[in-house]
């Protein structure tokens, strides 16, 4: 499950940008990526989720220690594949508990304990390796 682990940013006066190890953050599904998660904007989300059928897609990648099996749901956050990447840790960001209805929410990335940059830089090239492959390959059954 993503986010099994809460951003708690009343906790600390730090700005998110400073937190140790932040790579990055969404909120309403929305990327603002720091330097190792820029290449994620080559990400199409609404393009491939358009695409995959109503179930659970599997992903293979490739990861300098192996081969991954990922799980992608369809109208799901990007920090749905990213919490499934050995180097990054993904925490919900629920918002401030006063924000109203009209409050949103988002994931706040970092580096997992023992990664390091390039790491990072690795698996995030090899995921989007793998879902641009997938999404070719959807493409081309979809006409």
């Amino acid at each position: 499950m993503t986010g099994d682990e809460d951003w708690d940013d009343a906790a600390d006066a730090t700005p998110i940008e400073e937190t140790p190890g932040y790579l990055g953050h969404s909120w309403d599904g929305q990327l603002i990526a720091g330097p190792l998660l820029e290449p994620l904007r080559a990400f199409p989300p609404y393009e491939y989720q358009d695409l995959i059928p109503e179930h659970i897609r599997p992903l293979r990648i490739l990861l300098p220690s192996g081969a991954v099996d990922l799980a992608y749901e369809p109208d799901s956050d990007l920090a749905m594949l990213l919490e499934q990447l050995p180097s990054i840790e993904v925490m919900a960001d629920h918002g401030p508990a006063d924000q109203g209805p009209a409050g949103g929410s988002g994931y706040v990335f970092t580096m997992a304990n023992g990664a390091s940059e390039a790491s990072v830089a690795a698996e995030v090239a090899a995921l989007i390796a793998a879902v641009s492959a997938d999404l070719a390959r959807l493409k081309a059954a979809d006409g």
